[in-house]
């Protein structure tokens, strides 16, 4: 198996959260889907200092 294969094939620890909460059926409010978004930002390498507008 080639390195690009190996990259593409790695598991991601936002699928794996994803995983997690559709298999255990887990329901997160708004603030909480923004502090997993805000560290998904960061990991990838983005600013994480903006949130949505308020409703």
């Amino acid at each position: 198996m080639s390195s690009d294969t190996a990259a593409r094939e790695r598991i991601t620890p936002a699928q794996v959260a994803c995983l997690a909460f559709a298999r255990h059926q887990l329901r997160i409010d708004d603030e909480e889907a923004a502090d997993y978004l805000a560290a998904a930002l960061v990991a990838g390498g983005y600013h994480s200092d903006h949130r949505p507008a308020a409703a």
